[in-house]
Order: C-alpha cells, then sequence, then structure tokens
C-alpha cells in the first residue's frame, strides 16, 4: 500500500471552507481510504495535508478540477505519530489506518459551529470506548486518569500554575451544567451522540492495538518519557505528577502493559484528530481538566486517591 499527499496552505478562518468544499468532496469521489492532518509550515503557516492511500492513475486530473489546488502532490512525507515516543514497523499502517477510518468524524468536528461542544461529546465518548471495564468497576471509567494528568501536565509547565488552575476551574464552574450533562450521558446513560462512529472505531481498534503492543509490531518508548520527566523540574510541584512519577509500579505498568499503551496510542490520535480539526491546544487541555473533574462529581472520586490505588496495584 502506498499513501500520497496533498498539500493545501489555509489559515485557521479559512480551514472548515477548505475541508467542507474541496478535502471532504474529494475523499468521496475517489473512494480510497483517506485523511487529512493540519501542521504548521515554514514560518507558522498552516496547511492541511491530505493523505489518500493507494491514489487513482488519474488524480492529477481530478485535482486540476478542484477550486482549490494544491501546492504539492507526492509520496506521503509525514507520519502521524511517528517521533520519539510510538515506532515500530506497523506504525504508520496503524495510524494512518484508524484515521482514515475516523475521517468523517474529523470532517465532522472541522465545520462545526460549536468545535468545543463537539470535542467534549467526542473526549467523552473516547473515554468510555477504550476503557477496561475490569478495572474501572462500578466507579468511572480510569482512561480519565489520562485527561488529568495531560490537564495537570499543562497546568505544571504554566509561568503561574496556580493562577492558571484558577481560571480553568472558573471556566469549569461556569460550565459545570453543561459538562456535567454530556459526561453523564455518554457514561452513565451510555449514549455517545454524535460521537458513536468514533466510540465504535476505538472499540474496535483497542484489541488490534494491544495485539500490535505486544508483538512488537507497536513499540513505544517509554524509557524516552521517564527520561524526559526527570529532566522537568516543573513537575515536582505538582502533586499528580510527582506522585505518579513515584511508583516504580506504576511506571513499569504505564510503560509495559500492552492494552495501556494501546489506549495511550489511541488517546494521542484522539489528539491528532482534535489538533487536525481546528480545536486549538487551550481548548483540548481545558476540556481533559473539565471532563476530568466532571467525572470526579459525578462518580464522587478523587483522581489523586486512586491513582495512589493504581500505584500499590
Amino acid at each position: 500500500m502506498t499513501w500520497t499527499e496533498l498539500v493545501f496552505p489555509a489559515t485557521q478562518d479559512e480551514q472548515p471552507g477548505l475541508v467542507a468544499g474541496v478535502l471532504a468532496p474529494l475523499l468521496a469521489d475517489l473512494d480510497r481510504p483517506g485523511l487529512f492532518l493540519r501542521e504548521l509550515g515554514p514560518e507558522g503557516a498552516t496547511r492541511l495535508l491530505l493523505q489518500v492511500r493507494d491514489a487513482p492513475p488519474d488524480l492529477p486530473t481530478r485535482t486540476a478540477a478542484l477550486p482549490v489546488q494544491p501546492t504539492a502532490v507526492r509520496a506521503a512525507t509525514v507520519a502521524p505519530l511517528g517521533g520519539p515516543v510510538f515506532d515500530g514497523p506497523g506504525l504508520d499502517e496503524t495510524t494512518r489506518g484508524f484515521l482514515a477510518d475516523t475521517a468523517p468524524v474529523a470532517v465532522d468536528l472541522s465545520t462545526r459551529p460549536d468545535r468545543t461542544g463537539a470535542a467534549l461529546t467526542l473526549m467523552t465518548a473516547h473515554l468510555a470506548a477504550v476503557a477496561d471495564p475490569a478495572r474501572s468497576g462500578d466507579g468511572p471509567p480510569l482512561s480519565f486518569l489520562s485527561f488529568r494528568s495531560h490537564a495537570e501536565a499543562f497546568l505544571a509547565t504554566t509561568r503561574d500554575p496556580n493562577a492558571a488552575r484558577h481560571a480553568f476551574d472558573t471556566r469549569y464552574t461556569d460550565h459545570r451544567t453543561t459538562v456535567k450533562a454530556a459526561v453523564r450521558a455518554i457514561l452513565l446513560d451510555g449514549d455517545p451522540g454524535d460521537a458513536a462512529p468514533w466510540s465504535a472505531a476505538a472499540r474496535a481498534a483497542k484489541p488490534r492495538f494491544t495485539a500490535g503492543f505486544a508483538c512488537a509490531d507497536l513499540v513505544a518508548h517509554t524509557g524516552y518519557t521517564r527520561d524526559y520527566l526527570r529532566e522537568r523540574t516543573d513537575f515536582a510541584d505538582n502533586p499528580f505528577h510527582s506522585r505518579a512519577g513515584a511508583s516504580e509500579q506504576l511506571q513499569a505498568y504505564l510503560g509495559g502493559d500492552p492494552s495501556f499503551l494501546a489506549t495511550r496510542l489511541l488517546t494521542s490520535l484522539l489528539y491528532v484528530t482534535l489538533h487536525s480539526s481546528g480545536v486549538s491546544l487551550m481548548q483540548r487541555y481545558f476540556l481533559c481538566h473539565a471532563i476530568a473533574k466532571a467525572c470526579e462529581s459525578i462518580y464522587h472520586v478523587d483522581s489523586m486517591s486512586l491513582l495512589a490505588d493504581l500505584a500499590v496495584g
């Protein structure tokens, strides 16, 4: 299988129109698995990369008829999540395949007027889809701790962590009713709503990803992550990351359990989708914080206590 990449420069404001008017119709016309990625080009310019698997020979003719022309058509150069953390002979096809399966979700999210509300639904549905029911029991999906970890990492690295946390907490209070209603509907009532296609894809992919890590077709370089965390002095004052980093048993689980690594890769693909669809980093960090707080409130649990339980097995 080969992947072809089409490059379309686009500002943040131009992206929804480009996705709806050019990329989505082209994918439908080609009738091939495909996905789009958003990345920063030279000098901070934003561009969308449309990647198509086994593109037809007449692709140049079809692109010539587009209302917006790509600046390049080439063999795919960007591998989703390829880098210092994830690796393995099956990584590129695995990540591209999943993003192609969920491309309609990314198209929908990219063109939503209320992108933050749609992202809230998508992220919460993701938690339920990748969770291990045997570990969660009657409590919240323990996968919500990954959102807490993501938010805490951001808060810990801000110039004023206390002020940043206060701002997030205040914003959560302002929107608490809406957030809790969405989380309750998905996690307690089992209704993923518009995120049902993502939920189904993530549930189906979790066993495949787990098997991939078990046989080393997929690899997570967790040693890189541990070294990176040790070098970060700004995590020292963060209770969540201090506790997580202090437990050798927990670190061994996080770095070596194939099921957890599958969840981690799927969650990273969720973040790729949010980014490609125009959800900002700040929105993502806040939603991680808000969803985690809603889980704690609805299930009457505390993230630190759950983390402590995981640390001792």
